[in-house]
C-alpha cells in the first residue's frame, strides 16, 4: 500500500523514474566544490567575527578554556545538526529517520520520498536554526567567550556546505520531483524522467 503525507511518499509512485543522484562522497567534482565552499564559508564567518568583536588582547592562557570548550561543543553541535535534519524528516514523512556516522561525516537519512519544498526545508533546517541561535548567543556573550559561540557559528556554516550545495541543486529542479535522502546520497525522482547528462 502506497502511504503518503502531503509532503512525502512512503513508496515511489508509479510513473516516477530516477532523474539524478547527488553523492558528494563519490562524485569528486562535487566533493571538491563543497570542500572549497566549506573553507570559504569558514574564512568569511571568522573574518566577520573580527569585524564585529575586536580581539580584546587578552593573554593566550585566557583563550585555552574557550578553545577546549569550543572543540567539545562542536561534537555536541554535530549531533544537534543531524537531529535538526531528522526532526524535519520525521515531521514531513511521519517515518522514523535513521542516523549514522562515518570517518567523513555524520548523517540523518530516511526511506521516504520528499516533495521538493519539504526537502528544501529539511536541507536548510540546521544551518538556519543553529545559525540564528549561535549568532544571537555570540552577540550577547562578553569577552573571550564570544569566540566559543562564533566558532560554532562558523562551523555551522562551514559544515553545512554540502547542505547548501544540495539545496542549490534541488531548488533548480522541476516542482514535481521527489527526493529520497538515505543520509549518504540523494536520489531525485521525476515523472517519466530523462536523466540529466
Amino acid at each position: 500500500m502506497n502511504q503518503s503525507t502531503k509532503q512525502a511518499e512512503w513508496s515511489l509512485p508509479e510513473g516516477y523514474d530516477l532523474y539524478r543522484t547527488i553523492d558528494l562522497a563519490k562524485n569528486q567534482k562535487e566533493n571538491t566544490i563543497v570542500s572549497v565552499l566549506s573553507l570559504v564559508l569558514l574564512a568569511v564567518v571568522f573574518a566577520l567575527g573580527f569585524l564585529i568583536r575586536e580581539d580584546p588582547g587578552a593573554a593566550g592562557e585566557e583563550y585555552l578554556p574557550v578553545m577546549v570548550a569550543a572543540l567539545a561543543a562542536f561534537f555536541v553541535y554535530i549531533v544537534l545538526h543531524e537531529a535538526a535534519h531528522g526532526i524535519f524528516m520525521w515531521y514531513f514523512s511521519k517515518q522514523k529517520p535513521h542516523f549514522g556516522i562515518s570517518l567523513q561525516y555524520a548523517y540523518a537519512g530516511s526511506k521516504a520520498y520528499f516533495r521538493k519544498i519539504p526537502y528544501l526545508i529539511i536541507a536548510l533546517a540546521p544551518v538556519v536554526i543553529w545559525g540564528v541561535v549561535f549568532l544571537a548567543v555570540a552577540l550577547l556573550t562578553p569577552g573571550v567567550w564570544f569566540w566559543l559561540f562564533w566558532f560554532l557559528l562558523a562551523g555551522n556554516f562551514s559544515g553545512a556546505a554540502g547542505d547548501l550545495y544540495v539545496f542549490w541543486q534541488v531548488s533548480r529542479m522541476q516542482p514535481d520531483i521527489l527526493v529520497q535522502d538515505d543520509g549518504v546520497a540523494m536520489r531525485v525522482y521525476a515523472p517519466f524522467a530523462q536523466p540529466e547528462a
